[in-house]
């Protein structure tokens, strides 16, 4: 690693300067002063360990400067990679808390259903699956903007978070105005009952919406629970909560579904 420039050309200078003087002058002066050979032989010892002594000082001092500048240049180095690890920490946060919601992103929320799901897998446990999708929510960013649209989007996100919490539970934004939940260790008739907890808080805190039916902000929510089968995968379960989301909608909205088999 180079010292600057500059720095390292001031001292060699001085040091030729100063060279430069030493050898040139310093037998005339020498001569005049030490007539006897036995003293100029003396002087001729001091002259050159005098110029072993300048040219240590010099070398001294550009390895002192050198190491300086390389210290300098590694604390720079290792501010800059601390500033590129809280940037990166920042990116992950993004990748992975929705801005919005402060819920989990699809991405997240996806990477840990596939762990909750292999462990369900293996452990034979069951496994429950929730799809929300607030009704008629494009009409309510029609009338009220999208501003409001995003308050609706934060109140229903912290009623998820407040009534499904649990430390291996799931809960995120799965896109738009769809969220997905995940619950192991919970059976249908526990994750139901969840289910319309939230609906009754929901209902509590009438969100109007005058272009609904109902005249207030509900949702649409699709349940798959069960144990998971050898040859099923993560995308077949999100695949049959999405079509149980899909009767939920296509019955009215405001209500949940659940397929027959689930009940049993």
């Amino acid at each position: 690693m180079k010292i600057k420039s500059k720095k390292a050309s001031i001292i060699v200078t001085w040091y030729l300067i100063i060279s430069f003087i030493w050898i040139f002058f310093y037998d005339q002066i020498i001569y005049v002063e030490a007539q006897n050979i036995k003293y100029y032989k003396s002087f001729q010892i001091f002259k050159w360990i005098f110029f072993i002594l300048i040219t240590s000082l010099f070398l001294y001092e550009l390895i002192k400067r050198s190491h300086s500048e390389i210290e300098t240049l590694n604390n720079e180095q290792e501010d800059s990679l601390r500033d590129l690890k809280s940037r990166l920490n920042e990116l992950e946060k993004v990748a992975y808390v929705d801005y919005l919601t402060k819920l989990a992103t699809r991405r997240f929320l996806m990477e840990k259903c596939e762990l909750l799901f292999e462990s369900a897998k293996r452990s034979e446990i069951t496994l429950t699956l929730l799809m929300f999708d607030i009704d008629y929510f494009k009409k309510y960013n029609d009338r009220y903007g999208h501003v409001e649209g995003d308050r609706i989007l934060r109140i229903i996100g912290n009623l998820l978070k407040k009534n499904f919490k649990g430390k291996t539970n799931a809960i995120g934004r799965y896109g738009g105005e769809e969220f997905l939940i995940v619950l192991p260790h919970t059976d249908l008739r526990t994750s139901i009952s969840l289910v319309e907890k939230f609906q009754k808080k929901l209902k509590i805190c009438f969100l109007e919406h005058g272009d609904s039916p109902f005249g207030e902000i509900t949702v649409s929510i699709g349940v798959k629970s069960g144990k998971i089968s050898e040859y099923e995968s993560v995308d077949d379960l999100v695949r049959k909560v999405d079509e149980e989301l899909y009767r939920a909608k296509e019955s009215g909205r405001n209500k949940y579904s659940f397929s027959e088999k689930d009940n049993r």
